[in-house]
């Protein structure tokens, strides 16, 4: 019996967590190069499919910049 109350707690916990506003996505991103010395390969729109796993949420002037 407190396997299953416990259980049902935990959902409860879960389902307000993903009720909570998620941060607003960035309106660019930079993809970054294979180490941390290399500069910003490309720069993407914040909603790009195609930006890549190596990427960073940038302000609009580092996006210029880079």
């Amino acid at each position: 019996m407190r396997q299953a109350i416990a259980r049902a707690e935990q959902r409860e916990v879960e389902r307000r967590r993903g009720l909570e506003p998620r941060p607003s996505a960035p309106d660019w991103l930079l993809e970054l190069g294979m180490n941390r010395h290399a500069p910003p390969v490309r720069v993407h729109a914040g909603g790009c499919w195609n930006a890549g796993k190596r990427r960073r949420g940038n302000s609009r002037d580092e996006a210029v910049r880079a």
